[in-house]
């Protein structure tokens, strides 16, 4: 699977998910970072699933952040990507989830294959889907709201 989305996590750290959910940290004072070579090979895989993962984002606590892929896999950390768990019951939904957004630190929502959209308001915890659903069967690829009101 294809490199699928990247998050930035400040300017030493970057979340990427394809077939796995990649974090690469680099220390400030590491002599591999230059202008000319701002990243080096130190990308770890962090993912305790085997599902291919598609999205991933933080909340408004840039510590927590949220990926997500098929089979309606969510992954939460909560220590700015060192470790990541996958939730018990993953999202409720067995969708292939392709896009994830918080408007704060509770509020999220995630989309996927066959107009799937699932709604959390504790932080990533639990997901549901809205009780008239979403009127469509398309596949929706990414979402991304200003605010929670919107």
């Amino acid at each position: 699977m294809p490199l699928r989305n990247l998050f930035p996590m400040g300017y030493y750290c970057l979340w990427a998910v394809g077939a796995f959910l990649w974090s690469q940290q680099l220390s400030a004072a590491s002599p591999s970072v230059t202008p000319a070579r701002p990243f080096v090979n130190a990308w770890h895989n962090l993912a305790p699933t085997e599902e291919h993962l598609i999205s991933v984002t933080h909340t408004s606590d840039e510590r927590a952040g949220i990926a997500v892929g098929g089979n309606g896999t969510v992954l939460r950390t909560q220590d700015g990507g060192e470790t990541w768990r996958a939730l018990t019951g993953g999202s409720g939904s067995q969708a292939v989830l392709q896009g994830v957004h918080f408007t704060n630190a509770r509020v999220g929502v995630a989309v996927g294959d066959n107009g799937t959209i699932l709604r959390t308001t504790d932080g990533g915890e639990t997901w549901r889907a809205p009780t008239t659903g979403s009127g469509t069967q398309a596949v929706l690829r990414s979402v991304h709201f200003a605010d929670e009101q919107s």
